[in-house]
């Protein structure tokens, strides 16, 4: 039904998935530095969840600049992990993989 087309060797891919793992890490900082506290957020807290944010923003760009696609699908890096699965799922539309059928690439 569904097949995830990445070309794991792109340097886009592989600078996204670093922005994406380090985003990630940011916003569960964020996330476990409010929790003594969970009634009053902190400045602390809030600049680590949204540099986290920004950094998955960041890396939802280059997986989208990886799959020849539009630099506006980064907006679906707001989603956080789930943005990031949504263009995982996108059409990839670099011209090596217009020339052959997805059956052939799993199978290469």
């Amino acid at each position: 039904m569904f097949k995830i087309q990445i070309d794991a060797e792109s340097p886009d891919f592989q600078t996204g998935s670093q922005w994406t793992l380090f985003g990630l890490f940011l916003e569960l900082a964020g996330v476990l530095f409010s929790i003594p506290h969970p009634e009053v957020v902190s400045p602390a807290s809030l600049f680590l969840y949204a540099s986290g944010a920004i950094a998955i923003v960041v890396g939802v760009f280059h997986l989208a600049k990886s799959k020849h696609r539009s630099p506006m699908w980064a907006i679906m890096g707001l989603l956080s992990l789930l943005g990031w699965t949504l263009v995982a799922f996108i059409e990839d539309r670099s011209p090596a993989n217009r020339d052959s059928k997805p059956e052939e690439k799993l199978n290469s």
